[in-house]
């Protein structure tokens, strides 16, 4: 090893805040000497001083260094920088098993002399000494064993090629956790009847985590008989089982419709209740009309206008399943969930944006209106957070 190192620029001596200067070149503001301007962009001064304090907060300690993440044009995604090699790593725990390996290996191979002691040139940030090397309390590894490391081998599960040293951790991450579950009465996803005439159902996407429906067709009476699940996943799965001859393959999410035991009550909405929210300027006189529209439309298929879904988790997300006439790609099954964040104030539909108004939103408002006045009434949404009228007319403001 020579007697400096030229280190990365998100290597940082402990205790050293790196310095700020204003651009001089593209512009007049202040750049994150971490990130690339596509990832962000120059701000004011205080902003980034902000910034870079998330950096340091989030950056690796090891011996007298603070390692930031890197979002430069090193790696496509963002990264940390070891200290004594050239190498890059994505995870943390991964850079400070590396950086054990690689700190041993370097005060094995060429331990420092008292004449060794130098600086490390930080390019903007000051110079620092080397920490002093101890004597090794574990046996150096043979230049055999370091070969081997780089030995390139197979996964057993995938058969993709990869390093030897990264084999096991491989593993753990892309097999050992996708242990499938088998569909039966006692293990199936959450599953509520939305719409009996016509079959759709919501049941959850996964067994981990919070409850986030989606809609299912398994209609197998009358006319027009049809199995679908609106996961574009599921439908590639399905379109693959059948191309290898799995004819009567079914996806997770239609096979817990199978233990569905829970249907959602429906209501008939009012006009009344639509004029009061007009009354009251949650909705425009244009988005009222669209919705005694939309309630035409579903009167006539024999459809529900709006359902609320119990399934969904957490209990502050309030979903709300409404009709949609015209197919799209985010009403493959002529419904879409319209869902009220009452921690954020906002409403989510897959139509728009969530500062944006569209008629699903309105329904929806209409529907909890209706159906869960008592929300309004005491002024809280259910779980102390604030009142659900302040929240409501806030979002229809920026429309």
């Amino acid at each position: 090893m020579a007697d400096t190192q030229s280190v990365h620029v998100t290597v940082l001596k402990k205790g050293f805040v790196p310095e700020l200067n204003r651009c001089s070149s593209c512009c007049k503001l202040y750049h994150c000497p971490f990130c690339r301007v596509s990832r962000y962009k120059p701000r004011k001064l205080y902003h980034v001083k902000k910034h870079v304090e998330l950096h340091l907060k989030a950056a690796v300690h090891y011996q007298d260094f603070v390692i930031c993440k890197c979002n430069l044009d090193c790696r496509a995604s963002g990264h940390f920088h070891c200290i004594q090699c050239a190498k890059t790593l994505l995870r943390k725990h991964t850079l400070t098993n590396h950086l054990k390996l690689c700190w041993e290996k370097w005060l094995v191979v060429e331990p420092l002399s008292p004449s060794h002691e130098g600086t490390l040139p930080t390019g903007g940030t000051p110079a620092s000494p080397l920490p002093a090397s101890p004597k090794p309390t574990l046996p150096a590894r043979s230049r055999h064993s370091a070969l081997s490391s780089k030995e390139s081998v197979q996964c057993p599960h995938c058969l993709v090629a990869l390093y030897r040293r990264n084999l096991r951790l491989h593993i753990q991450r892309k097999h050992l956790d996708r242990r499938v579950k088998d569909i039966t009465q006692s293990c199936h996803l959450p599953s509520e009847c939305l719409d009996g005439h016509n079959g759709i159902f919501a049941v959850g996407k996964s067994f981990h985590g919070p409850c986030s429906p989606l809609h299912v067709k398994r209609k197998t009476w009358g006319s027009g008989h049809q199995v679908v699940c609106e996961s574009e996943e599921c439908r590639k799965t399905t379109s693959s089982a059948l191309t290898m001859g799995m004819m009567a393959y079914q996806c997770d999410h239609v096979r817990s419709v199978d233990y569905c035991t829970r249907t959602a009550p429906h209501e008939t909405l009012a006009v009344d209740t639509l004029n009061e929210i007009l009354a009251l300027g949650w909705i425009e006189e244009g988005g009222k009309g669209k919705c005694l529209e939309y309630q035409e439309v579903a009167r006539s298929a024999n459809a529900p206008l709006a359902v609320y879904v119990s399934i969904a988790r957490p209990s502050h997300r309030k979903c709300i399943s409404v009709y949609e006439p015209c197919m799209a790609q985010f009403s493959r099954l002529g419904r879409v969930f319209v869902i009220y964040d009452m921690g954020s104030a906002l409403w989510q539909c897959p139509c728009s944006k969530p500062a944006m108004a569209c008629p699903h939103k309105d329904i929806a408002k209409w529907h909890l209106l209706q159906t869960q006045r008592e929300l309004f009434e005491s002024g809280q949404d259910g779980e102390g957070r604030g009142s659900i009228y302040r929240l409501i007319t806030e979002e229809h403001d920026y429309v």
